[in-house]
């Protein structure tokens, strides 16, 4: 069992703590209905916890399981195994109205906006419909808050009135996080939120979260493969690789010293922009390996320039370290 790490001040309760959360799927190992099933662990053993006006930062590559992890915890896809804990209530265990005041105080913004809005309906219509959906308000209000949720995301009171298609994606991802924020939830996930803009969009945009972050005391879970961006909006930072937290901990210190291999490899494939000191690059040399049950050891391992045998033999588990982050590494 993994070992969660309290980024949290002792005097602030989470407002989102994860135990032991994991999502498996059974898939054929031919393709076909009637072959040998095997699991396959798209996120295992994870957790955290995130406290209001903080934001921890998922990173890792297609298929380390960073939108499994917060798709889960939202119940987008329900969780195998674990427990979600939000505002002291076990949201796993949560139904009916219980379950519906939980959707509306737990958001998500997603990696493309233009596929997550409807094309037929204006932005105005969008933006009212949680409204409706959770009965806040009546039609005058409703509007009244639409106007102020353009006003918030930095869009004119005419952006009401387009559909999708009319707007850039910059503008679109706005009406994406007003649609998310407009219910007044206290926690937001944002799945790779920036990664189709361009960077000077995604500062706009980065910006305006951590500006509503201070106003509203949001606490967010940042999930992205970007580092340059976590580094810009993260207070704490998780490492993922093949399903399984591999590093965590206050996202400064993590990135001037990264305790994993995998982190490091990361890290050194930032650009500096420095062109006078050159970063040492770790490449990382091989295939992924599969995610699917059966395999010992440190799924980094066959990736790995450090690895040795107890690591292809004994699977490392994510342990403290002196300095108060975690890393899965025997050699940490």
């Amino acid at each position: 069992m993994s070992t969660a790490v309290n980024t949290v001040p002792p005097d602030t309760a989470p407002v989102l703590e994860v135990k032991s959360l994991s999502k498996h799927y059974r898939v054929s190992t031919n393709g076909g209905l009637l072959g040998a099933k095997r699991t396959l662990k798209a996120a295992e053993d994870v957790s955290f916890a995130v406290p209001r006006g903080r934001t921890l930062g998922i990173v890792g590559e297609s298929g380390s399981g960073k939108s499994t992890t917060g798709q889960a915890l939202l119940r987008l896809t329900e969780p195998t195994s674990g427990t979600v804990t939000f505002d002291g209530q076990d949201v796993l265990a949560m139904k009916g109205a219980q379950l519906k005041d939980f959707r509306r105080r737990a958001q998500m913004v997603f990696q493309d906006p233009y596929s997550s809005l409807n094309p037929r309906k204006r932005v105005g219509e969008t933006l009212a419909e949680p409204l409706a959906v959770h009965r806040i308000g009546d039609r005058a209000g409703r509007e009244d808050k639409v106007m102020a949720i353009l006003e918030k995301m930095g869009l004119r009171p005419d952006f009401a009135y387009r559909y999708p298609h009319e707007l850039s994606g910059g503008q679109r991802q706005r009406v994406g996080l007003g649609r998310a924020l407009i219910s007044e939830p206290e926690l937001v996930v944002c799945d790779e939120a920036v990664s189709a803009l361009d960077v000077s969009v995604q500062a706009q945009i980065l910006n305006l979260l951590s500006d509503l972050q201070a106003e509203l005391n949001l606490a967010y879970v940042f999930i992205t493969h970007d580092i340059s961006v976590v580094r810009h909006i993260s207070n704490d930072l998780m490492v993922m690789y093949l399903g399984r937290v591999v590093e965590t901990g206050p996202t400064q210190h993590v990135i001037a010293n990264p305790a994993h291999p995998y982190t490091k490899a990361l890290i050194s494939a930032v650009p500096t922009g420095n062109t006078t000191t050159a970063r040492e690059r770790t490449v990382l040399r091989g295939d992924v390996p599969s995610a699917m049950n059966g395999e010992t050891g440190c799924p980094f391992a066959p990736r790995c320039p450090i690895a040795q045998d107890i690591c292809r033999e004994q699977a490392p588990q994510l342990r403290p370290l002196d300095d108060g982050s975690a890393a899965a590494c025997h050699f940490a």
